[in-house]
């Protein structure tokens, strides 16, 4: 049996010399390695971005936690940087979860210096998403928050459900 192992999107904090970075990967996988299962650190466009093939994505996450020096851990699927690979993806995840009552939130992170790619790729998204999948945008209580990282030529996305209830009598619960 074939066991397709899970990706997790680690971000280290901001160093001042490519000696800090090394020293904080030297340890990085050092405390892995402790770990019992197997995994794959792969790099990414930007040197403070790794992605992990790991086969138990929860574990992990949660011993990375309480590490000071990574500032993101969070469970992903990897695509293309290309919008219908992007939006085939997120409409993938959640096409059977999703009610018409629902709403998300999409968030998108980009190199620093590209604010106005950021923004239209994010109105972009939003437009397709809404005409495959309906749901309308909600910036304070989403039942989906669905962040996207864009880093180079691979597009790592995050989607999330809350934890609310969506059943109409949970207020009086």
């Amino acid at each position: 049996m074939k066991v397709k192992n899970q990706e997790i999107l680690v971000k280290f904090n901001e160093v001042n010399t490519p000696y800090e970075l090394d020293e904080i990967l030297y340890q990085f996988h050092k405390n892995i390695n402790q770990l019992n299962n197997s995994y794959y650190l792969k790099e990414s466009e930007d040197p403070l971005i790794y992605f992990i093939e790991y086969s138990n994505p929860e574990e992990l996450i949660n011993k990375l936690k309480n590490n000071h020096e990574i500032t993101t851990v969070v469970p992903v699927t990897c695509v293309l940087s290309n919008l219908n690979y992007i939006i085939a993806t997120i409409t993938r995840k959640i096409r059977h979860k999703i009610r018409h009552e629902d709403t998300l939130n999409v968030t998108c992170y980009m190199e620093k210096y590209d604010n106005n790619r950021t923004i239209k790729l994010k109105h972009e998204i939003i437009r397709k998403l809404d005409e495959s999948l309906g749901l309308p945008l909600d910036t304070v209580d989403p039942m989906w928050n669905i962040n996207i990282f864009v880093i180079g030529e691979i597009t790592a996305i995050n989607i999330k459900r809350s934890k609310k209830n969506r059943n109409k009598f949970s207020d009086y619960c």
